[in-house]
């Protein structure tokens, strides 16, 4: 069997794909407000590790150099921040999460892989981000492309298309062999309708290198698209951690499905055969939009770089306890405690805009991990 294995979200980053918001988006009507999120997410990841921006067209992204300019020309402290680097590529929309490249490993060589996305089981046009990895992959060699990136720039990569319908944002991993999903999103007749439970099973393991399948049955989010993506739902912090969103409010809707997710996830199990450590975030009180549906916020959505972990927040009194939870969590642990548990910077970020359109930080974004060797190709 190829020796593949694909890495935990805590493991040396070489950068974060984001795709910026622009008119042709649904984002239109609120894009200034859209748009300082992005400036202040960027900015902020840029003090860990670089970032790369797909921008709409070259108009475009002189737009967005500019918004990121005149921060650095205002604060001098900005002076230190990383490089952005930019591709050009139409796009829908601004999902990174689930139309970018997925990192793994093959022996020492990182891959990137590209999967097919189809709107999330074709509820939304996706015809240009499906596009956008083999664009990404093109213009690697032009300046200020992937190829530019510094922890890219004298590594050797490949990159794969696949015929097969995947979202970042439906898989989570532990960087150890195991993944999390849910049967709703990836069993989903609407994604590979002619993989069965077991042809789905042995793809994923194949192809990602996992060798086992964590899968719930319950869990899911009013304002959801996306069939419940596990990154909305539980996630691995360490190779035997699992946070996930909890709801202690009988009367919340939401109550019977998370209940019924922390009691599966209760029962499952490590490598070792151990229980896994559960956390329990706060369910956000309730937001909505001007017509009244209820919007999917979640602290699941976390963003996890270079040093740091970026936690969404949504100017609920909830805030404040998530931020709390996620201080401890990575505030410094004795030594020999997981890679994933050393102490990293707890860093909120404004994401009551992002789930105006259904989504939150994790989703904006995408890692793009740093290569384990720099042998060149032969």
């Amino acid at each position: 069997m190829q020796n593949i294995r694909i890495p935990a979200e805590w493991e040396p980053q070489a950068a974060i794909l984001l795709t910026w918001p622009h008119h042709n988006t649904d984002w239109a009507e609120n894009i200034e407000i859209t748009e300082s999120v992005y400036i202040a997410l960027t900015n902020t990841i840029r003090r860990f590790e670089t970032v790369l921006i797909i921008a709409n067209s070259k108009s475009h992204q002189r737009h967005i150099h500019s918004l990121l300019g005149s921060l650095l020309e205002s604060d001098p402290i900005a002076q230190g921040l990383y490089p952005v680097y930019y591709c050009c590529c139409p796009s829908n929309d601004t999902w990174a999460r689930d139309y970018g490249p997925i990192s793994v490993f093959h022996d020492q060589m990182l891959m990137l892989l590209d999967f097919k996305f189809n709107g999330w089981g074709g509820k939304f046009d996706a015809t240009l981000d499906t596009k956008i990895n083999q664009q990404l992959f093109q213009q690697r060699l032009q300046p200020n492309s992937i190829q530019s990136l510094p922890a890219l720039k004298d590594a050797s990569f490949q990159v794969q298309s696949l015929d097969y319908v995947l979202e970042g944002g439906a898989i989570d991993t532990n960087g150890s062999g195991t993944m999390l999903a849910t049967r709703r999103c990836l069993l989903s007749e609407a994604r590979n309708p002619n993989f069965s439970l077991i042809e789905n099973e042995h793809f994923l393991k194949q192809t990602l290198g996992v060798e086992r399948i964590l899968w719930l049955n319950h869990g899911t989010l009013e304002g959801d698209d996306t069939d419940s993506h596990i990154d909305t739902l539980a996630r691995f912090i360490s190779p035997s951690h699992i946070v996930y969103q909890a709801c202690d409010n009988p009367n919340d809707t939401h109550y019977i499905e998370l209940s019924l997710m922390a009691n599966e996830l209760k029962e499952l199990q490590c490598e070792d055969g151990s229980a896994y450590q559960l956390t329990p975030l706060p369910l956000p009180s309730a937001c909505f939009n001007k017509k009244g549906d209820r919007l999917p916020a979640t602290y699941v959505n976390f963003l996890m770089i270079n040093d740091a972990v970026l936690i969404p927040l949504y100017d609920v009194p909830e805030d404040e306890l998530a931020l709390e939870i996620f201080s401890e969590l990575f505030s410094l642990t004795p030594e020999g405690t997981s890679p994933a548990h050393q102490q990293r910077t707890v860093i909120g970020i404004n994401c009551r805009p992002l789930i105006e359109q259904f989504g939150s930080l994790h989703c904006i974004t995408m890692n793009i991990m740093k290569p384990n060797s720099t042998i060149k190709e032969s």
